[in-house]
């Protein structure tokens, strides 16, 4: 009786880990849904820089693109899978002869206006 409470106690146990990582699945999932990935390199949107103001994750970020009169361009959500982190502020430079090029599309709602934005996803080329 005692081995078969055990057994029960540990088949209970996983079921419980498998249904916990599904759930979480679902929902990692469901945050990259307003993502949409182009399946080539789209065109460079910038060849400086931008400058991040609101970091999403820490390898995705929204972000303002330089322009004449500083970093009041178009904004751009920008991502990068080298586990490379963002922050408030921070400026991004392309390199010397690449470019910040879009990738894919982002739609979000801003919090303050409740109005449904789509922006370019851009990487550094």
């Amino acid at each position: 009786m005692k081995r078969f409470k055990s057994i029960l106690l540990f088949v209970s146990g996983m079921l419980t880990a498998i249904i916990l990582l599904l759930i979480i699945g679902l929902f990692s999932s469901q945050s990259n849904s307003d993502i949409t990935w182009f399946e080539e390199k789209g065109e460079c949107i910038t060849k400086s820089s931008v400058e991040v103001f609101q970091v999403l994750k820490p390898s995705m970020a929204l972000a303002n693109t330089k322009s004449d009169y500083g970093y009041n361009g178009k904004v751009v959500l920008i991502v990068n899978n080298t586990g490379k982190t963002y922050y408030d502020e921070q400026i991004i430079h392309s390199t010397q002869k690449g470019c910040i090029r879009q990738v894919g599309t982002y739609g979000y709602q801003t919090r303050k206006d409740k109005i449904w934005k789509t922006v370019p996803v851009v990487m550094v080329d």
